[in-house]
């Protein structure tokens, strides 16, 4: 990395920003699209909070994710993928974030949601 500065940027950075594009896209559409701004505060902190996922892991938010690294990461391994990593983080954003929304508005994932906000309106 250090004796080549454009393998440093173009190999390394690159990588790099694919696998952050693809953390920021899940981030992103599950507080602006899926959750649409609204959060629990509290249950952020509680450890049998809405947030709470099984074992700790969002299955839904992981996928995404390693969706959007493996679109964003092709490019090193195929060659005709290579203009995907060119733009690496964009790549690993859109299709991490569209990839997560698809998933989470699936017909389980929805029926949860209106059973929380049911349980809600009642308390």
């Amino acid at each position: 990395l250090l004796a080549d500065p454009s393998g440093y940027i173009f190999t390394w950075l690159l990588g790099y920003s694919g696998g952050l594009g693809s953390i920021a896209g899940v981030l992103i559409a599950d507080y602006w699209v899926v959750r649409k701004r609204s959060l629990r505060l509290e249950d952020l902190y509680l450890t049998d909070g809405m947030y709470r996922f099984s074992g700790g892991w969002h299955l839904a938010g992981a996928l995404a994710t390693v969706a959007g690294c493996g679109a964003a990461w092709g490019g090193l391994v195929i060659p005709a993928m290579r203009p995907l990593y060119d733009y690496a983080w964009f790549v690993g954003f859109f299709i991490a974030g569209i990839s997560y929304v698809a998933m989470m508005r699936s017909a389980s994932v929805v029926a949860i949601a209106e059973a929380e906000e049911s349980a809600e309106e009642v308390a």
